[in-house]
């Protein structure tokens, strides 16, 4: 009896660990989550956030374990939403190379699709949300104002949206994603 009742306690506390948002990606996913969190939390709605994100992170990093966001997925039986931050690092990186922005997004796209597509397999009812990048705040810093002006060269004033961000989310997530077709 006692066996059966510690087994019952870890179930309903891990249960009750399950979030309902996992955030998944770089360091902005990693920073914004904790900042969903506590929005959540300070207007009172009853949703949990498991922040998955990890700083420095690229789509090609994500893609080389395609089960990364499965995984934490499944240790979230609850989640009905993935926060999704991708993309910023393997722009940086690249183009710091010299390659084209096209072919780093076709890339980007490409490795996105090889983690989502096993998620959207796995249970196609979660929905998935692209965030990041998408305003740029070019004042921050010295660093921030020179990336700015490379990465978004076509953005003069100090913030501004990034329309690459929303064509990944249209291109990817809303059209060619498994559950859209």
């Amino acid at each position: 009896m006692f066996k059966r009742s510690v087994v019952l306690v870890v179930l309903l506390a891990s249960a009750a660990l399950a979030a309902e948002v996992v955030v998944f990606g770089d360091s902005w996913g990693a920073l914004a989550g904790t900042q969903l969190q506590e929005m959540f939390t300070k207007r009172g709605v009853d949703i949990d956030v498991y922040n998955g994100a990890i700083g420095g992170t690229t789509a090609r990093f994500w893609a080389r374990d395609p089960d990364s966001l499965v995984d934490m997925v499944k240790e979230n039986p609850d989640c009905k939403w993935v926060w999704l931050s991708i993309g910023g690092n393997d722009a940086i990186f690249e183009l710091a190379l010299g390659r084209p922005i096209e072919t780093i997004l076709e890339d980007a796209i490409n490795n996105t699709r090889i983690f989502v597509d096993r998620l959207v397999e796995y249970d196609p009812t979660i929905q998935i949300v692209q965030f990041g990048y998408d305003i740029v705040n070019f004042e921050m810093s010295v660093g921030c104002r020179t990336a700015g002006k490379v990465l978004i060269p076509w953005c003069n004033t100090t913030a501004c949206f990034n329309n690459e961000m929303f064509r990944l989310q249209y291109d990817y997530v809303e059209v060619r994603s498994p559950r859209a077709r």
